[in-house]
This record gives structure tokens, sequence and C-alpha cells, in this order.
């Protein structure tokens, strides 16, 4: 460490090094045993993919070849799901027309006077 700041050439400084290093020994064993920033490294991993990914994935017979593809298929169904069941749900489906009942009535009167 000296070297690197010159420190060297100041013999009242270096005087105050040693004084230091004497008075506290265990604190300069302990910076020497903490490890540098700098030197230690962090591999990122990714989280391993869900089930219904890694499924997702399989049944695209390898058209999908990404965590992330898998994902936005997904996203794509689940709101296709909703659209569908909301459309079900608010009069998509059909359902007989009921006959008003003065409507009835006109087509029986008519039906009579045809028949005489």
């Amino acid at each position: 460490m000296n070297e690197n700041l010159g420190l060297n050439k100041n013999e009242e400084i270096e005087k105050a090094l040693r004084e230091f290093e004497v008075k506290n020994p265990e604190q300069m064993q302990q910076k020497q045993e903490i490890p540098s920033v700098l030197t230690v490294e962090k591999k990122y991993e990714a989280p391993e993919p869900s089930k219904m990914v890694k499924l997702v994935m399989k049944i695209s017979g390898g058209a999908i070849k990404e965590q992330k593809q898998a994902e936005y298929v997904l996203l794509v169904f689940a709101i296709l799901a909703i659209i569908t069941s909301l459309f079900l749900f608010f009069g998509g489906g059909h359902s007989q027309q009921k006959i008003p009942p003065e409507a009835l009535e006109q087509m029986k009167q008519m039906q009579a006077t045809m028949n005489q």
C-alpha cells in the first residue's frame, strides 16, 4: 500500500504507520482478511423456469426456445381466455327470442280469418 501512494518519501507518515501497526495489530489483520469488493465475482444465475413455462416450451415443438417467449405465450393465452369468458358472460350466447303476447294474438286472429 505504501508503494502505491508514495508514502515512503515522508518519514513522519512512515513512522506513524509503524506505530499504528504496533499499537493495533488486530485491526491490521482484520483489514488484510477482508476481501476486496473488486475481487469478489458474483455470477448471475437466472431462476429456474416454472413448470408451465417448461410445458409451453415442450409443447411448442422447438418453436419457443427462450423462457421469455414462453411467458409471453402464456400471457396472451390468459388475456384471450379472459376476453372469451367476458364475451360469453355478457351476452355472447344466443338465446331464443320471446314473442310478445300481442303478436301471438295477432297471429291467432290471422289464422282464424284464413281458415274461414
